[in-house]
This record gives structure tokens, sequence and C-alpha cells, in this order.
């Protein structure tokens, strides 16, 4: 049966076939991960390595990265038992880390701005010479691994890292970073705006806490 992506998806019954997409489908896409301390492991490819780079990040996509359902899984298993069910793990790619892994340019996300890269994304950035220097070059993806176990996340990172080396790439920057709350214990972004507030929630599940909750009078989440 076909899935309806204009409406919300009520992931608690979904259909065999919305199972499979939510299996398919990676984590912190359709809701945040909600771990409070994350880290961030920016890497390059070799192109002449290509090969072995995507047999790397295959590995890593089959036996380490959290799909959105193991995440929805993990989050009743936290709010039912208030332990974390381990470390989340999602990978991005840049559209030069596409270029670099021998990717067609036709089956290359063709947004506009993704092709264009973040260096020419007219941020009002300082200029690129004043940026870290990891920054500074082409950036072909990000590990993100977050939890709330300090120790497991570093195990997870050893895993990794070692699956990145295998794969000829170079890790050019980690960089961690801590879950920054409100007084009312809300997690807010860098500039103190609660986190999500104002963007769309695409399952049932959540839309119905936040109409209970916070109320969406003001803002309508659908």
């Amino acid at each position: 049966m076909p899935i309806d992506l204009t409406k919300p998806l009520a992931w608690k019954s979904a259909t065999e076939d919305e199972q499979r997409m939510l299996s398919a489908l990676q984590g912190n896409i359709l809701k945040g991960h909600g771990r409070k301390s994350t880290l961030n492991i920016f890497f390059t490819v070799d192109p002449a390595k290509a090969h072995k780079m995507r047999a790397a990040l295959r590995e890593l996509a089959n036996y380490h990265v959290t799909s959105a359902y193991q995440q929805l899984l993990d989050t009743e298993h936290f709010n039912q038992t208030g332990t974390s069910a381990g470390p989340f793990v999602a990978v991005f790619l840049s559209a030069a880390g596409y270029g670099a892994l021998g990717v067609p340019t036709g089956q290359i996300p063709p947004d506009a701005s993704f092709l264009g890269g973040m260096r020419n994304a007219a941020l009002q950035d300082p200029p690129v010479a004043q940026w870290e220097s990891a920054f500074q070059g082409l950036i072909h993806g990000l590990v993100l691994i977050a939890d709330e176990d300090g120790n497991a996340q570093d195990l997870k990172r050893d895993k990794v890292v070692a699956l990145l080396h295998e794969g000829g790439g170079t890790v050019v920057k980690e960089q961690a970073g801590k879950q920054m709350v409100s007084a009312a214990g809300e997690g807010i972004e860098h500039f103190g705006y609660v986190d999500g507030r104002s963007q769309p929630l695409p399952l049932m599940e959540d839309l119905t806490a936040e109409a209970q909750g916070t109320g969406i009078a003001r803002w309508d989440p659908h």
C-alpha cells in the first residue's frame, strides 16, 4: 500500500510498508535524537580509494547507524524506564563527498543550496580564511554520535573512526557538543530558542503530545 506523505504518520500503528520505510530511513530526520552529548566526526574521502570508503560506509550504515524506527523504539524505552538505549549514530555526506565517492552527478541530490555547499551559502559568515583550519578545506562527510554515557560514546567513536580509516578516509576534526537547556529544562539552540519549537511534526504521536502540552494555537506544526 502506498505511503501517504502528505499527512502525519502514526508510527505506533504503522503498516508493514510504513515500518519498512522507517527502518530504511536514518534517524534524527523525523525528530531529534534527544541525547545530551554529541561527538561530530568530520572526514574526507580519498577519491582513489572510493571503493573502499563505499564499503566502509555500507558497514557503518548496516551495523552502526540508527534507523528512524529504532530511534522511536529507543525513545519509548527511555520514556518508560528513564535509561538510555545506547549511542545514536547518523552519517551525512556533502555534495563534494558524493563526488569523491564516485557517485554519478544525476544521482546526487539536485538541491542548489546543497550542491553549492555551506562555504557558498551567503550566511554572512566571516571569510573562509578566518574559519578554523580544519573547516577551510572541503568536508566530505560527518558522523554524529550522540549518547548519555561518555564511555559508550567513546567506544562507538573508536569503531567509527576505525571504519573510516579502513575506507582510506581522513578524520579532519572531532568536535564535542553538549545540550543546553532553559530554566524550564527545555533543550535550547545556541541562539536561546527552544529546540525544534517552530518545526513541523511529521509523527502523529508528537502532534498529539504538543497539542496536549504546549498547545498549537499560536503555531500549528501540522
